[in-house]
């Protein structure tokens, strides 16, 4: 399971813009996980790209 979530991690890293972003404005990986499951627990996102855009609003980062 370990090795899953690293490969899931380097993915994002690389492959995800707004993952750089938020990641880089938050203090560690732990603190952004937090954030995603608070959110996920109180709305209901229709896709990652939403959610990840939510984010980026409520940090006042991104284009």
């Amino acid at each position: 399971m370990n090795m899953l979530a690293h490969l899931v991690h380097t993915f994002l890293s690389y492959g995800d813009g707004s993952y750089r972003l938020i990641r880089a404005k938050l203090a560690t990986r732990q603190t952004f996980f937090e954030h995603i499951r608070a959110l996920m627990f109180y709305i209901d996102f229709e896709s990652w790209e939403a959610m990840m855009d939510f984010m980026m609003r409520g940090l006042e980062i991104g284009p």
